[in-house]
């Protein structure tokens, strides 16, 4: 099964879309890296490696893909239940 994919340029109306809050990050071209999520300011304290409490993206919930999710789902989706037994309960991201 092939996939679509949206040209980068769409991921900011998608974010919007899904309640995705860049608050302190923006997607920018990275030199030799290509495309990566950049904080907009310095994001540690001073003099110190912790990140500070002020939040850089922020990500509903419903967004997430994580195991809990996934058992979640499992839960409430008798198809979705079956494939995912059948598939031993693996989860490969």
């Amino acid at each position: 099964m092939e996939h679509s994919q949206l040209p980068i340029e769409a991921f900011p109306a998608w974010a919007v879309l899904n309640n995705v809050d860049f608050a302190n990050a923006e997607i920018r071209n990275v030199e030799g890296k290509g495309l990566g999520l950049v904080a907009k300011h310095d994001i540690t304290e001073a003099g110190h490696d912790a990140p500070s409490s002020q939040a850089i993206i922020r990500i509903p919930r419903d967004l997430v893909l994580s195991a809990e999710t996934v058992d979640e789902y499992a839960k409430v989706d008798r198809n979705f239940k079956q494939l995912f037994e059948v598939a031993g309960h693996q989860v490969s991201i």
